[in-house]
């Protein structure tokens, strides 16, 4: 999103970055998919980028500006319903319940919502789901819409770590071969919980 909104008046095709610094050096904090398919990564030096990708463009980052910007934009979605908040640096969660027949259903008010911040500039990854988890599991993991009791079907299929677990977690899980939430559901939860 910052790289989003540092471009949203001049569209840039060419790898861009933000730049933060960290310690003693300048550090990659957000990047454009042109930087990425660079094979940059959040965190990584700007030496190291500007030596892997010479036409890499650079910026200064501004994370109380991309903090008001999501403020701004957590307003302008009180268009779909009256309850918006901000969740962590690049989330807004929207609690819908009532407000989606007034654009004809979930699908088309999704579909609406995409399309107008397409038209700002921006690129979003949407989820639905009955519980705040599903709905950001579904949105980092697998952008679909799950109808009320049909979130633990589809969220089976998603990786442990849409659970929001630390990555340690996730790796220890994975060694133990539960790489998916369905192999945590039919897992018996007591010698889990002893463990983690």
């Amino acid at each position: 999103l910052p790289s989003e909104r540092a471009l949203r008046k001049n569209s840039l095709n060419t790898p861009f970055a933000l730049t933060l610094a960290h310690g003693n050096h300048d550090q990659i904090y957000c990047l454009n998919a042109a930087a990425e398919k660079s094979g940059l990564h959040i965190g990584m030096s700007v030496t190291q980028a500007r030596a892997l990708c010479r036409n890499l463009t650079l910026q200064a980052a501004s994370p109380a500006d991309d903090a008001r910007f999501m403020q701004n934009l957590r307003r302008w979605s009180q268009r779909f319903t009256p309850w918006a908040a901000v969740d962590g640096t690049d989330n807004i969660l929207l609690d819908i319940t009532g407000t989606p027949h007034l654009f004809g259903g979930e699908a088309a008010m999704l579909t609406e919502m995409r399309r107008r911040l397409n038209n700002m500039g921006l690129s979003c990854r949407m989820g639905l789901a009955d519980s705040k988890g599903g709905a950001w599991a579904l949105a980092h993991y697998h952008e679909a819409i799950a109808k009320a009791g049909e979130s633990a079907e589809i969220l089976q299929h998603l990786p442990v770590a849409a659970l929001r677990l630390d990555a340690a977690m996730v790796v220890s899980l994975q060694r133990l071969g539960l790489r998916h939430i369905g192999d945590l559901q039919t897992t018996a939860r007591a010698p889990l919980s002893r463990r983690f």
